[in-house]
């Protein structure tokens, strides 16, 4: 190993002077990727393009590689200057995935992995073996997502009403309250921890058949703050509070901000906020959120998050767990909502039952 060009080479700064939409954000931006999973990618195409540097054949990269080369092809001043420090022109060769190539690329990734294990030892699975970010968490997408169970739910709700309530009509005539109320919020009660306790022990069952080496458990604070909140005004608050506590930002008398020292800023996150404060001096706290959130900065965290959860609540296994759910908690609702249309055909005193009813459905 040319140990000398490899401290170079990953060394590089790829991202170049800090700016808020640099090479780094933009991937992780455009793809949905997750900070560390972007980083993992960079390391790996750095380690890629040093074995191309060194190599006297063909290599291949992997999905996940290309799709960091294809970026920095379009950064060419970086572009330019990684390729001078490597001391070789790379050429990005396109598979046509025609048959004539296919022993050609088969020979180059064979060739890759060999280098690969001979210079840097086994390859990163998340980034080597799989085109997306997502396939280490093996879960396979439903045909259904929960807005059509939700609408299928709705559709048939009407029918099921009316032939529950003239089967269960001559039955609740039969039961006065309290005992109908006890009876009920017993079952209701029954009903949602049983599915609290379930949710618990299916979703972490969930979580462990995802590979170890799987994104969701290399997630940023700023990431897990917004799968906890689902909203970026927490992130931004948090990273805004960081510099006050790090002496970079201050609050004035009026409740402003003001930058104390934006020097040696190399995070883009850090440096959008410090950049934003000093182009609105004087600005409300609230106006300055609202224009955080939409740089790239910190949608690249709102994306990546909002994309994580889409595909889990499109999998199998979610969309199950969301069925049972839906319709445990559909026939509660049912049993008390029969209950009220008989009070109210009855004329009877329906307050409670309605309390009840409403509590069920929120």
């Amino acid at each position: 190993m040319d140990t000398a060009l490899w401290d170079k080479v990953v060394n590089f700064n790829i991202d170049g002077v800090v700016s808020e939409y640099c090479f780094t954000t933009r991937l992780e931006n455009e793809n949905y990727w997750t900070a560390n999973f972007a980083a993992a990618a960079i390391l790996e195409y750095k380690k890629f393009m040093y074995l191309a540097a060194v190599s006297d054949g063909m290599v291949s990269p992997s999905e996940i590689v290309d799709i960091v080369w294809h970026q920095h092809l379009v950064f060419t001043k970086s572009y330019d200057e990684f390729g001078e420090l490597l001391g070789k022109k790379i050429q990005h060769i396109p598979s046509t995935h025609h048959k004539s190539e296919f022993s050609k690329f088969k020979l180059a990734g064979d060739r890759t992995k060999k280098l690969y294990k001979e210079t840097f030892g086994t390859q990163p699975a998340e980034i080597w073996e799989h085109d997306t970010l997502y396939y280490p968490l093996n879960m396979e997408k439903a045909k259904f997502n929960t807005v059509k169970l939700i609408s299928i739910g709705i559709v048939l709700f009407i029918p099921l009403f009316f032939a529950a309530y003239f089967c269960l009509y001559p039955i609740y005539i039969t039961i006065h309250n309290p005992d109908f109320m006890l009876g009920y919020t017993s079952i209701a009660v029954a009903a949602f921890v049983s599915l609290l306790l379930y949710n618990h022990t299916k979703l972490n069952a969930m979580i462990m058949q995802w590979s170890k080496y799987a994104f969701a458990f290399t997630l940023t604070p700023l990431e897990l703050v917004y799968l906890q909140n689902n909203e970026i005004e927490p992130v931004i608050h948090g990273v805004v509070n960081q510099l006050i506590l790090d002496n970079r930002l201050s609050v004035e008398p009026d409740n402003n901000l003001a930058v104390i020292n934006d020097s040696g800023i190399s995070d883009p996150v850090l440096f959008c906020v410090l950049q934003t404060v000093s182009a609105n001096p004087q600005m409300a706290y609230y106006k300055l959120v609202n224009i955080l959130k939409q740089k790239p900065a910190f949608n690249k965290t709102a994306r990546a998050m909002d994309a994580f959860q889409k595909y889990v609540s499109r999998s199998k296994q979610f969309i199950r767990l969301f069925s049972l759910n839906f319709i445990i908690s559909g026939m509660v609702l049912t049993l008390g909502a029969i209950r009220l249309a008989t009070g109210v055909v009855r004329d009877k005193p329906v307050t409670y039952i309605t309390i009840a009813v409403a509590v069920c459905w929120l």
